[in-house]
């Protein structure tokens, strides 16, 4: 079993960890209905709730642990009845832990510490009382080795989410990015793969180059079926190239939305070089070549069949935009259904927000 904090442990793919799931960790999340909230535990203890005896010095430890400096929420999740509690220290975003007691009914009883966390990382599940079978959950005896193990875990900062929620949406970015090049790249396979013969593409090639120069393609004048596959083909071609040179070459900046403030972070990322990042106090603040994009797509966005939609919003040339706030279900793009954009520009401007940026990097 691991414990090291890595930021892909908090990210939803691949999990299948009985009833949980990535927004299991978030306070509170957008979809989430007013009558099942998290509540702080300080306040439902004001308003008459009692902690259960075999809690509260599990409680008391992991708080002693961690300098005081966390918070308990009664989780949302009651799992077989038991009370869960999650656990968020004071500089985290999301719950590092959710931790439960419970007794093992045997002669003499003993309680039971059960802790889950996406700090964990096992090779095989194990069977727990609250969540059935894990793979990032801990049970033990010993409450000393139960409340360290949950003071071990990192926090979750803005860059972990960052980088997160951009790994969450990057490929689906790339492949809408590429689109209308590769729109061309199949035009082009289709017409000389899957129509013409070998003999026939070096004549189709000529014809092409020939009205390409303004020159009549006089060498498929006698060949009717040749010329109008090559009218069809052209006519498609040049129609979709205007297009391609309207949007013309670009590059991927992601606009996140922090977790708990205002503060918007402005990414350009690299899965070579790194990511690079510069933080703003709104979305507003944001260049006017990031705007233009960004705006465009919340104006598509509540277009009438988009509001009905659970689909994202996917623009060519404008970039890809996932509206978290219309989410019902967990196992989505943009895991913590936080404000999220990929943004196409120029490369100049992307170049710029790289150097302007400072180098993103989840402190674990």
């Amino acid at each position: 079993m691991k414990t090291n904090a890595t930021v892909g442990e908090f990210s939803s793919d691949g999990w299948m960890n009985g009833s949980l799931d990535s927004l299991s960790w978030v306070i509170n999340p957008p979809t989430i209905s007013e009558n099942s909230k998290d509540v702080l535990l300080s306040e439902a203890v004001e308003n008459g709730f009692t902690v259960p005896t075999s809690l509260a010095p599990f409680l008391n430890e992991i708080k002693r642990k961690l300098r005081y400096q966390v918070e308990f929420y009664t989780h949302r999740k009651v799992a077989n009845n038991q009370l869960i509690i999650g656990v968020r220290p004071t500089n985290s975003n999301l719950y590092t832990a959710l931790v439960t007691v419970y007794d093992d009914e045997c002669t003499p009883h003993r309680p039971i510490y059960e802790v889950f966390s996406p700090r964990i990382v096992r090779q095989k599940r194990i069977d727990t009382h609250s969540y059935g079978q894990v793979t990032c959950g801990f049970r033990s005896k010993d409450m000393s080795k139960a409340s360290k193990m949950v003071a071990s875990f990192a926090p979750v900062g803005d860059a972990e989410m960052a980088l997160v929620s951009i790994g969450s949406i990057q490929r689906v970015a790339e492949r809408l990015l590429a689109r209308p090049r590769n729109i061309m790249e199949r035009m082009a396979k289709n017409l000389f793969v899957d129509k013409v013969t070998t003999t026939q593409i070096e004549e189709l090639l000529l014809a092409l180059e020939r009205a390409d120069r303004q020159e009549t393609p006089i060498a498929l004048d006698d060949c009717w079926y040749l010329m109008k596959t090559f009218d069809g083909y052209k006519e498609a071609r040049d129609k979709h190239a205007e297009k391609v040179g309207y949007i013309g070459d670009q590059a991927i900046l992601y606009v996140v939305q922090t977790f708990n403030s205002s503060d918007v972070l402005l990414i350009s990322h690299n899965d070579t070089v790194g990511s690079r990042c510069t933080r703003y106090p709104n979305a507003d603040a944001l260049p006017h070549e990031v705007l233009r994009p960004l705006r465009t797509m919340d104006v598509e966005s509540t277009k009438e069949d988009n509001r009905t939609s659970m689909q994202p919003i996917e623009l060519e040339g404008i970039g890809y935009f996932d509206n978290s706030e219309r989410r019902t279900f967990t196992w989505s793009y943009n895991p913590y259904q936080i404000v999220l954009y990929a943004v196409f520009v120029d490369h100049k401007t992307h170049s710029e927000v790289a150097q302007e940026g400072s180098a993103l990097v989840a402190i674990v």
